[in-house]
């Protein structure tokens, strides 16, 4: 696939698992690989009788890793670590395991090669096994399997890095139910190696973990005082059944999936000096569980969010108030690959994740500057837009940016990006206020709504010549209120109405001229509409009324209207009718559209 050289490489270079006598890897030899099961052993042409499954280990042992760079076509070594390794005794009986007692890095240079001190490592041992947890006090056959953990490091600049473990959680008669383990031990259910036979039963036994609590830095040739890290774990460890072990029967899974602590906190410093204090919590994949950051805002857990961080939050020292905090939310898309498993175990499904959020607040007086960054995301993970909200008590100094992407299904080039657009929040909220107010007044014109109320005569106001026209600009099915400006004539010589309606009530004075009011409410697509319109005609005063109308179905702008009025040419009138989209009304004896007619009297239609 690839026909040139790669401009570095790196190569790895392994010996047997053993120290001595390593030629012949045989029964007689076998114990010169003390942590390698020759039992299982089954050399390439032999019939193995007695091996019923499969087993999974290795003999060999990382000794060496180079680095090197292409140069005039040949590679140039950089870099190369010797790694050293020790059978240290366990002290317990048992067989030792590998341990890494050195590595040495060397740098290939152009007059020599240099060679650094070692990084050693020195080992403690602590118990794996809670020896006794299910003897019921007889003595226990199965080795408490003592294993070895660093707990000190000399570095190559000359400094020791020492590290403090936690004590044992648990011990003989002295362990928690699984379903409801909160502390630092947990079930296995196992056959141990010397199971009496190989149909043995396996049974539930308890084994140890250990956090570090503290870490000290010290520097053995400048003389700077220690450095001091202290570790605290708050609220228990999780545990959870195992779903995912093709190679355990399902009858045999139980709670040894560990799921950590969700709340750390860590101090530094010691003695005279100043202890700062940071707290973390995390996300442990405990599937809707609820996590919570420091103002209590909960975020429901997943499995794929596992290890990640829910909060990051300082403190003014050790025992100073909350300084600066910074909440994340993370985002999963749906699944994009599922294994079907067997033997009585569940699906298991891979995951997109990414950072749907980060909100930081920093303490400013008495109160809380709060900034804010959120993110889209499409199916395969990748971002398609980023909001930095900036002070979310603010406005003006948010940013928006978009991302395209020019991608190459077929060759599964998916991550490559075409544009990266950067605006103003401000801006960006313009435009899409823009398009959304252009949609929805093309939706209205389509569903008859605005049509409706621009060429219906809502309000005719009968003098010689006089009309009152109302203009609507009536908003998106689904808001609450409508807005209408009201302009036209109702004087005997020419004149100029003008009035403007929000909510539910309108006035409008022009003049002394007209003096009129109207309220209404229009509630969602479904909604319903009711008003009372009144009028005084001043030029023309025994021009006088009063309507009352009723719409139901804002869509359909289905209604009825009843009308009456008193004219200065005398006699009293009345109207009602049923109106549609367009407007449609029966006054009198005349049908009308919609339209104002000089002399038929006062129309209303919605």
């Amino acid at each position: 696939m690839y026909s040139a050289k790669a401009a570095g490489k790196v190569d790895f270079t392994v010996a047997e698992r053993c120290l001595t006598e390593c030629g012949t890897f045989d029964s007689a030899h076998a114990k010169n690989w003390p942590d390698v099961p020759f039992d299982q052993y089954c050399a390439s042409g032999t019939e193995c009788k007695d091996r019923y499954s499969l087993s999974f280990w290795t003999r060999k042992r990382l000794t060496q890793i180079d680095t090197s760079i292409l140069t005039g076509g040949l590679y140039k070594p950089v870099d190369t670590w010797t790694l050293t390794h020790q059978f240290p005794s366990p002290g317990n009986g048992t067989d030792p395991a590998l341990w890494l007692a050195s590595i040495t890095r060397t740098g290939h240079t152009g007059t020599g090669d240099v060679s650094m001190p070692p990084v050693t490592f020195r080992g403690q041992t602590l118990p794996n096994r809670v020896e006794g947890a299910t003897t019921g006090g007889d003595p226990d056959p199965v080795p408490p399997m003592w294993r070895y953990r660093i707990y000190g490091i000399d570095t190559e600049s000359g400094g020791t890095i020492g590290v403090t473990y936690s004590p044992t959680d648990c011990a003989a008669g002295d362990v928690p139910s699984p379903s409801s383990n909160t502390r630092r031990c947990y079930p296995i259910i196992w056959s141990p190696p010397d199971a009496p036979d190989d149909n043995y039963e396996p049974y539930l036994d308890w084994f140890h973990t250990y956090v570090v609590t503290q870490v000290l830095e010290s520097d053995n040739t400048g003389g700077a005082p220690v450095k001091q890290t202290d570790y605290t774990y708050l609220g228990g460890m999780a545990w959870a059944k195992s779903k995912d072990d093709e190679f355990t029967k399902a009858k045999h899974l139980t709670y040894s999936d560990r799921k950590g602590y969700g709340r750390v906190q860590v101090r530094s410093g010691a003695g005279s000096d100043a202890r700062t204090l940071k707290e973390y919590r995390y996300f442990r994949g405990i599937e809707g569980a609820e996590v919570k950051d420091s103002e209590g805002v909960a975020v429901t857990d997943q499995e794929a969010f596992a290890g990640m961080m829910r909060e990051d939050a300082t403190y003014n020292g050790d025992d100073g108030e909350l300084e600066t905090t910074v909440s994340y939310e993370p985002w999963r898309s749906a699944a994009t690959a599922t294994e079907a498993c067997t033997g009585g175990l569940p699906a298991r499904y891979a995951y997109a994740v990414g950072g749907k959020s980060e909100k930081t607040r920093t303490a400013v007086g008495t109160g809380w500057r709060t900034t804010q960054t959120s993110r889209t995301f499409d199916a395969v993970g990748q971002p398609l837009t980023e909001s930095d909200l900036g002070d979310t008590a603010k406005s003006g100094d948010e940013e928006c940016a978009t991302t395209t992407y020019a991608r190459n299904t077929t060759a599964n080039i998916l991550t490559l990006i075409a544009e990266i657009k950067t605006v103003a929040k401000h801006q960006a909220k313009k435009a899409a206020d823009e398009r959304k107010r252009k949609a929805a007044a093309e939706k209205r014109k389509k569903d008859g709504i605005l049509g409706s109320i621009m060429k219906s005569n809502t309000w005719n106001q009968m003098s010689p010549g006089g009309r009152f026209f109302v203009l609507g600009i009536i908003k998106a099915p689904g808001y609450l209120w409508d807005h209408e400006f009201l302009a036209g004539s109702a004087c005997v010589t020419a004149c100029l109405n003008l009035g403007f309606q929000r909510g539910a009530v309108s006035f409008g004075l022009t003049g002394g001229i007209t003096f009129g009011g109207r309220s209404g409410l229009l509630k969602g697509p479904a909604g319903n509409y009711a008003g009372i319109s009144s009028g005084i005609n001043t030029a023309v005063p025994s021009d006088q009324g009063f309507q009352v109308g009723s719409i139901t179905a804002a869509e359909n702008r289905l209604g009825g209207n009843l009308a009456w009025g008193k004219r200065k040419s005398g006699g009293g009138y009345y109207a009602f009718g049923w109106s549609g989209g367009k407007g449609v009304a029966l006054q009198g004896p005349t049908l009308l559209g919609g339209m104002y007619i000089p002399g038929s009297g006062w129309t209303w239609t919605p």
